[in-house]
């Protein structure tokens, strides 16, 4: 139990500070993302549990705007999300692309790294069928768990309904011709 088996800590600086704090002995177990945990492979830590694994729901990093700039841009979120979905499929289809795109982002240019990094990526792609509609339990989990330990008065509606509005995804897919998605 998270406070009773563990002590959870939150660390200012990203997954970079949390795995400098990891090889410096200060916490036992840290969660990173790729290719972050290569580095921490290398230097003798081992992977616990890999979240895709636990089927556990999460948001991950969901694309947020205000309902005011939703309402006054749609054409410009509709095209924001469909820059972000054919980028997902480019990945998926073009290895060497997504190659150049991991190093461009990470300047690490380890063959290891590489494969490591889009083999993880394309494990998530895969798992919401590489359209990433927004998924409820998701968003109830991140608004029950994260921000109501760390913020909890500040929590009015735990119902991630009027947080979703997958009709720009949906544009989307429709743009791209996806055809059947995967919704969770």
């Amino acid at each position: 139990m998270p406070n009773k088996d563990v002590q959870l800590v939150y660390l200012a600086g990203g997954v970079p500070s949390r795995a400098a704090a990891m090889k410096q002995g200060l916490i036992d177990g840290v969660a990173v993302n790729p290719p972050n945990e290569y580095e921490l492979e290398k230097a003798g830590y081992r992977e616990l549990a890999n979240f895709l694994d636990l089927k556990m729901p999460y948001a991950g990093v969901p694309h947020t705007v205000t309902r005011a700039f939703r309402d006054k841009n749609r054409k410009i979120v509709e095209d924001y999300m469909t820059g972000v979905i054919e980028g997902m499929q480019i990945f998926r289809t073009h290895r060497e692309k997504a190659y150049k795109a991991i190093f461009e982002l990470t300047r690490q240019n380890d063959p290891v790294l590489l494969e490591r990094t889009y083999d993880s990526y394309m494990r998530q792609y895969d798992a919401i069928g590489a359209v990433p509609f927004p998924w409820e339990a998701g968003i109830e989990s991140m608004i029950t768990g994260f921000h109501e330990r760390f913020n909890p008065q500040g929590i009015r509606n735990r119902d991630a309904k009027a947080f979703i509005d997958a009709s720009f995804v949906q544009k989307a897919a429709e743009r791209l011709k996806l055809g059947g998605t995967n919704r969770p």
